[in-house]
């Protein structure tokens, strides 16, 4: 009977100790997991939001995943029933279109911030421009812009050529970019000549950018709200809470953006 009851508690400290192993196995796994948000976001939002990302999964705190691209297609996307959390648009029209579809937590839309619009062009260009009236001529055969049907800085960009009295003389050689990203990254390739882009694109590459005047366009109201089929709200806020914070206004005015007066 001694020798069972040393072999019954032989077998349970063996016991105690793999399940405390294996504890101990889990216990970093579980620690990894943070909560998940779905971010939906324009493209020139792409450096800010990663950088505002990766702090936060850092910090421990949660993990945002981002869907980058033109604002209209992510808003069509949205009312098709595309699982996001948080949008963030170029564009109030967007935020409005869903709000007006009962689509967002109403009290939770805001304009962060406004985007500025560059010309931008490689450092090896023949052809340097210096205003948007230096793209109407000939030497520069091919200008990319952001498509203006879905994409707010292609819509700034074509306003501002026409303000200037020069999209009549560029509209042929105007090459279409699916988004502002890609508009850039079609001059940062060569393929094109110049490229009117945001502003928060030009600190990716050293390029030459020449800057618009915002007079010449109706403001790039950068603007989001949280969805209403949301699961993360909580998630959700706590992302705007940085966004908001004084180190996620310094991120956004590093690149280039500017602070509007709060509503």
């Amino acid at each position: 009977m001694r020798d069972l009851w040393s072999a019954i508690r032989t077998i349970a400290w063996l016991l105690a100790c793999v399940l405390g192993c294996c504890a101990g196995c889990l216990a970093p796994e579980t620690a990894r997991r943070l909560p998940v948000i779905h971010v939906a976001a324009a493209s020139d939002l792409t450096p800010v939001f990663t950088e505002l990302g990766a702090k936060l999964e850092a910090d421990g705190e949660l993990k945002a995943v981002f869907s980058f691209g033109s604002s209209g297609l992510l808003a069509k996307q949205i009312e098709q029933g595309a699982p996001f959390d948080l949008f963030a648009a170029a564009n109030e029209v967007f935020i409005d279109r869903l709000r007006d579809q009962g689509l967002i937590i109403e009290e939770s839309r805001q304009v962060f911030a406004q985007g500025r619009l560059i010309i931008w062009q490689r450092q090896d260009t023949k052809v340097p421009a210096a205003s948007l009236k230096d793209l109407a001529r000939p030497a520069l055969r091919r200008v990319a812009i952001a498509n203006p049907e879905h994409a707010p800085y292609g819509l700034a960009a074509r306003q501002a050529l026409e303000h200037e009295g020069v999209w009549e003389a560029v509209r042929e050689r105007i090459v279409f970019g699916e988004n502002v990203v890609q508009a850039w990254q079609f001059a940062q390739t060569g393929n094109v000549e110049a490229a009117i882009v945001a502003r928060s694109l030009a600190s990716r590459d050293e390029g030459r950018s020449v800057e618009v005047d915002p007079g010449s366009h109706a403001p790039i109201n950068q603007t989001l709200a949280i969805l209403r089929r949301s699961s993360s709200v909580a998630g959700c806020r706590q992302f705007l809470h940085l966004l908001n914070s004084p180190a996620g206004q310094s991120i956004l005015e590093r690149y280039g953006f500017s602070i509007p007066a709060r509503r």
